[in-house]
């Protein structure tokens, strides 16, 4: 006998309807029945044979199209005597001659099994054959379901006095281990969308016992700092433990002194309990109301559970939702246009519900698939607060979410010298071994995470780069190999390493110390390069069983293993040689890795485009101390290729080196204060002019060909603009206006910097210029970039008064990294 169906009757019985599986002196009435299936298995909804309506459709939640449907086709199935199509099974059950007349009205009644948990309870719907009214009747098949229900009926009975003709309560009655409910969802609506309910009545609930206190005098708050105790020294192990210290650290970021206000709310106000009709709200389901909850805790519970439990769609998609509805001014209202009192509401209610319910779940050996994407959105919306609030940088966090996507997955981290994944440092990035078959899911978990603003990757044939820009603008690049290549050489089995992984102290998987060794090595040296010490360092406890290995697998004549530190030319060859004997002798795998590095080489071409940034200024104004540290932050924080040009394309040579020959002009235009030529003939300066002009027109074809197309970052020190406004520097001397002319044909850089500071922070800095002079200068410039902001669209022209590097440097690279995730994407 299915397990269900014994405990179908046996809650009838609780109900006090004489009921059993077998025929009897007083059970002879045999009523048979279907039922219906929940996607594990076990048994939903129960029905009539021969009833023509779908009264089980009462315990399901019509919203939506596919909802719709469904019904639809459910109802049209019953009318016409075809249920069993949608039925998993059918049986037969018996009861009383008096009973089945008199009060179960034939065949008018639907029963469902409940959720399964420490709180489940079966409900029957049935109709009074005398009246012709239905009711609920809610069946407590746990000690904790009795509890709630009769909680249920104690603010069921309270509540409704209390609130005004425009919020319907249904009435109710307790039994012991029942709560008969009258059925008030005749001609009502359901939405799954907040701001379709009768918005006069909604507005008037929320507000009900309104009263403010302070943090440390707010009952839930102190329950909730007892539940997270609990909950830790539970440790169960189901509960990842970075999500619970991130709960831990929401909780404690509210303060005691913080003002939060109070009302009664309904604790389940969701879409399946709540319905309205015209201006009517009626609300349903009260086993879980409380007095002196959060403020505005129903509006954030009906989205959040209408958002996870109805297509799961995460926190994004509710973070939105929440944000669209406090920008209309009805609800502006509701927060007395505070809107930081609306992240203060969200952690309370976020803290209150996901303490309750972890210890719920803590109860319930197994957990239902929706377990699962309540505690991922949950997990995303604390990490959101927490980065909003800079309790820790979303980078950080980050790192620790990674730790919860590769948790339950083979892997190893590469070159690892540090403790836990949060403590990578700022400019670093993570190298980690992983089987092909995994990068989508983890790919997938990245991408999903509500730190990520945006993801590009880079996909080549052995491996996936992985750029993340999070919510703060902070990169993070993550390496997913799943072979190891050089070129077309393979060098180590990434299924070897995978098998043979360890725990370090942190509980990290790590390949194999003599993997992780050859990995290290192995990556320099094929690149010709010296090994760094930190690594030496971080393999010097396994010396021993280093140098061993590379005496009898590579065959090097080595005394300790910190010889290979420095690369070496003719143990190169032998390192090479064995390689080639261990992985790419076969000519199948010769042709294969190949053809596999050609691909990655082309597709590398059109990865990612690059672009010009220029920086302009006086002598003095910093600009190669910016551009210099911009170089190093963009190859080290962003991981792109950079080109630095001076002046100009330098496709044509410096005029005087047709005098003084290459090495002679750069000696000399080295050893020249700048402004000190001594030209002053118009038609040298029109043809000196007509020089340089040339090599812009032809060397920026070059620049984008050689460096732009290939993924470069060209960063210009100065730029055409120093013809326009100080063509003197270059000795020569025409209008200005008709060199301005000229920056028609050029392709316009997207990033144009203007470095200015005052005329006495330049002449402590350089004394090549006098005062007069830089003021006109950076006047112009000015006039000039203001100018040429109107006109191109495509291009910013962006002036910074250069006094402290780091702010300089913080809005140089900001942009930079604008332009550049517009680039992938």
């Amino acid at each position: 006998m299915f397990p269900d169906i014994t405990l179908f009757i046996q809650s009838l019985e609780k109900a006090c309807i004489p009921a059993s599986l077998n025929r009897n002196m007083d059970c002879n009435k045999e009523i048979p029945c279907y039922y219906r299936n929940n996607p594990d298995g076990t048994i939903r909804w129960i029905w009539p044979k021969h009833s023509r309506k779908a009264e089980y459709l009462r315990f399901y939640h019509i919203s939506g199209t596919k909802p719709r449907l469904f019904a639809l086709i459910i109802h049209l199935l019953s009318k016409l005597g075809l249920s069993f199509l949608i039925s998993n099974g059918r049986f037969s059950w018996y009861t009383t001659d008096d009973y089945y007349n008199d009060k179960l009205t034939g065949n008018s009644w639907a029963w469902f099994s409940g959720t399964i948990g420490p709180d489940r309870k079966a409900i029957l719907w049935k109709k009074n054959p005398q009246t012709g009214n239905s009711v609920f009747i809610k069946i407590a098949l746990t000690d904790r379901a009795v509890i709630n229900l009769r909680k249920e009926s104690i603010q069921i009975n309270k509540y409704k006095p209390l609130v005004s003709e425009k919020v319907k309560i249904p009435e109710a009655i307790f039994t012991g281990v029942t709560c008969k409910q009258e059925d008030v969802g005749a001609n009502t609506q359901r939405t799954n969308c907040i701001w379709s309910l009768p918005q006069q009545p909604l507005l008037e609930w929320m507000k009900t016992n309104y009263g403010i206190v302070k943090g440390e005098h707010a009952p839930f708050l102190q329950q909730i700092k007892r539940r997270i105790s609990d909950i830790m020294q539970q440790s169960d192990p189901r509960f990842d433990h970075t999500f619970l210290n991130n709960l831990s650290l929401l909780a404690d970021s509210i303060r005691d002194h913080q003002q939060i206000p109070l009302t009664t709310a309904h604790g389940d106000f969701t879409p399946w309990n709540v319905m309205y009709n015209q201006d009517q709200l009626i609300l349903v389901d009260w086993e879980l109301s409380r007095d002196q909850m959060p403020y505005l805790f129903d509006f954030f519970h009906f989205i959040y559970q209408s958002g996870i439990l109805i297509g799961n769609k995460g926190y994004a998609a509710i973070r939105k939702e929440i944000d669209v509805v406090f920008n209309q001014p009805q609800w502006q209202q509701l927060l007395n246009n505070d809107s930081n009192n609306l992240y203060l509401l969200e952690k309370c209610y976020l803290l209150e519900t996901i303490t309750y319910y972890l210890q719920v779940y803590h109860l319930q050996p197994q957990w239902h698939k929706q377990v699962s994407w309540l505690l991922k959105t949950w997990n995303n919306a604390l990490l959101w607060h927490i980065a909003r609030e800079n309790i820790r940088s979303p980078r950080k966090l980050m790192l620790a979410a990674l730790n919860q996507v590769l948790n339950d997955k083979q892997y190893a981290l590469l070159k690892w010298k540090y403790k836990t994944l949060a403590s990578l440092p700022e400019h670093s990035d993570v190298d980690i071994c992983i089987s092909k078959t995994a990068l989508p899911g983890i790919i997938q978990e990245l991408k999903s995470n509500i730190l990520v603003s945006r993801m590009h990757v880079n996909r080549k044939t052995f491996m996936q780069q992985v750029e993340l820009i999070l919510l703060d603008g902070s990169l993070l690049h993550i390496d997913l190999l799943h072979d190891f290549r050089r070129k077309s050489q393979t060098f180590l089995s990434a299924e070897t390493l995978l098998s043979r992984i360890v725990k370090n102290e942190y509980g990290l998987n790590v390949p194999a110390p003599d993997d992780n060794f050859k990995y290290t090595w192995l990556f320099y040296w094929l690149n010709r390069s010296d090994i760094p010490q930190e690594y030496l360092d971080l393999f010097e406890q396994h010396g021993t069983t280093l140098t061993n290995m590379l005496q009898q697998q590579y065959q090097l004549p080595v005394s300790n293993f910190t010889e290979v530190g420095k690369f070496n030319q003719a143990w190169y060859k032998q390192v090479k040689n064995t390689l080639y004997k261990e992985f790419n002798h076969a000519i199948g795998t010769k042709i294969s890795n190949l053809a596999a590095y050609c691909t990655d080489t082309f597709l590398g071409i059109f990865h990612r485009r690059g672009f010009v940034v220029t920086f302009s200024g006086v002598d003095g104004a910093g600009k190669s101390t910016i551009i210099e540290r911009t170089r190093f932050l963009i190859e080290k924080c962003m991981r792109r290729k950079v080109i630095v040009i001076r002046h100009r394309p330098s496709v044509l040579p410096i005029i005087s080196s047709l005098r003084y020959g290459k090495s002679g002009a750069e000696l000399r235009a080295a050893s020249t204060l700048p402004r000190k030529g001594n030209n002053r003939l118009w038609i040298s300066s029109f043809f000196r002019f007509c020089w340089y002009l040339a090599d812009y027109l032809i060397g920026q074809w070059i620049v984008q060909f050689r460096y732009v197309n290939k993924g470069y970052i060209v960063l210009y020190d100065r730029y055409y603009f120093d013809f326009i406004n100080d063509a003197r520097r270059s000795n020569i001397q025409l209008p200005s206006s008709f060199i301005r002319w000229f920056y028609h044909l050029m392709l316009k850089p997207q990033l144009n910097f203007f470095l200015y500071a005052t005329p006495e922070l330049i002449l402590s800095r350089k004394q090549e210029l006098d005062y007069d002079t830089i003021s006109h200068l950076t006047s112009d410039y000015l006039s000039l970039f203001k100018k040429l902001s109107t006109k191109n669209s495509n291009s910013q022209y962006i002036p910074i008064e250069n006094n402290q590097l780091n702010e300089t440097l913080n809005i140089v690279l900001n942009h930079i990294k604008h332009i550049s995730h517009e680039k992938a994407d």
